[in-house]
């Protein structure tokens, strides 16, 4: 049996905080110059980036002028807002291209960021599902599900980061902060731009593949490069110039995500160790049993909310906090203290101290009734009276902003 799967199996919609929405103004005629507009994007199978890069083309004002408030998963169909600035000619009130669609919601005043975002709202199609594993994932929803006082259904779990968080581990070859920690700006960079990776498409995949094959070659590997924001990193090691600077010359968000990703990697370990969970080698967390949750989460309850934050690994982690000791034997475990969590010769990226909720709510959640899969493709062989049932489910539920819906995919089994 063939299963297929379409990128509006995966739908996400954001959604804005109120106080952020207050802050937009109708436009009439998409943005006057000098004005900002807000926009919702919409964009299938392509990355937030790759989608805001083109939509920077399309309006003449610059590859990296267009910003977002948050990622969206490439193999989706995804609605998110960006801000798109005029300059000294107005923007349309809609623009397109391959793969993405935009239209502008209005003016808005001052910048967009993460803490704009309210939450995300997930339409989820589980598909080729048999009658048994259709049984199957009922009885993992039924024993995670739950109503809060409202009687709205909710499922609590560890608020992991997802697997999508971990991709500067590049290949199994480690983390490019770890090397950014040791001032091996070099190996920082190789790790960061010119290790392929199979999850590489497009530029990233040929930029990738040229720079690995004439490494350290910096002048004869330039014209093999394609035109991308990475190129200005070898560009500035083929000018001689250190590589600490050359590191600072890749795009600021690339550099936030080496460091967030290896940040991540602790904080999941640390919430494993908190909760009884289990992670695997990638860094992606397997939530722990139902109850095992309940106690946790009955727990952090009975605290009065004093504790139902787990910090970030930074040099200024508060040794007083409960769940410190759970971070610092994680840091332990790789040879590192607080202290060492420093760049050197570099004012950023940081390792930005913060507490996460070390659980989260999929609130709303509903799954309608199995359903015939349309898409499958049953062999021939496999035809007639008695072939296979395939089934498919429709999953709705949504989450605050930064959390993953990977994890309550994970929690019951899709996956």
């Amino acid at each position: 049996m063939v299963i297929r799967r379409t990128p509006e199996d995966f739908r996400v919609v954001e959604v804005l905080r109120p106080e952020a929405l207050a802050r937009v103004t109708p436009a009439q005629e998409g943005v006057p110059p000098g004005r900002r507009g807000l926009y919702l994007l919409t964009k299938r199978s392509v990355t937030t980036l790759d989608a805001t890069g083109a939509m920077g083309r399309a309006l003449e004002i610059g590859t990296g002028a267009v910003r977002h408030a948050g990622l969206k998963d490439k193999h989706a169909l995804t609605v998110q807002h960006v801000l798109a600035p005029a300059g000294e000619r107005a923007l349309p009130a809609s623009v397109e291209g391959p793969g993405w669609s935009a239209k502008v919601l209005g003016l808005i005043e001052g910048d967009l960021t993460a803490g704009d975002i309210y939450r995300n709202d997930f339409v989820i199609t589980v598909r080729g599902l048999s009658r048994a594993s259709n049984q199957r994932l009922s009885a993992h929803i039924r024993a995670r599900l739950g109503r809060d006082a409202t009687g709205t259904s909710i499922m609590t779990l560890v608020n992991a980061f997802g697997a999508q968080r971990f991709g500067s581990a590049r290949a199994g070859e480690g983390w490019v902060a770890r090397r950014l920690i040791e001032g091996d700006f070099v190996g920082a960079l190789k790790l960061a731009i010119a290790t392929p990776h199979r999850k590489d498409s497009g530029v990233q995949r040929d930029f990738a593949r040229a720079a690995a094959k004439l490494w350290g070659a910096w002048g004869e590997m330039l014209p093999l490069l394609p035109a991308c924001p990475q190129r200005a990193a070898i560009e500035a090691m083929a000018a001689g110039r250190p590589a600490h600077e050359a590191y600072a010359a890749l795009p600021h968000f690339l550099q936030e995500l080496h460091v967030d990703a290896y940040q991540s990697w602790i904080w999941n370990h640390a919430a494993a160790l908190a909760s009884g969970a289990s992670v695997d080698a990638e860094g992606v967390l397997h939530q722990p049993a139902p109850e095992l949750v309940r106690s946790l989460a009955a727990r952090l309850a009975a605290s009065g909310g004093a504790s139902a934050e787990l910090p970030t690994a930074s040099p200024e982690l508060d040794a007083g906090h409960e769940f410190a000791p759970l971070v610092l034997k994680v840091l332990a475990g790789e040879g590192l203290e607080p202290p060492g969590l420093v760049i050197p010769q570099l004012r950023r990226p940081r390792f930005e101290g913060y507490g996460r909720a070390l659980l989260v709510r999929a609130e709303g959640f509903a799954m309608n009734k199995a359903e015939g899969d349309e898409l499958a493709e049953v062999p021939a062989a496999g035809a007639g009276a008695g072939a296979p049932v395939v089934l498919k489910r429709v999953l709705r539920f949504s989450l605050p902003s930064g959390s993953y819906a990977t994890v309550v995919l994970g929690a019951i089994e899709v996956w």
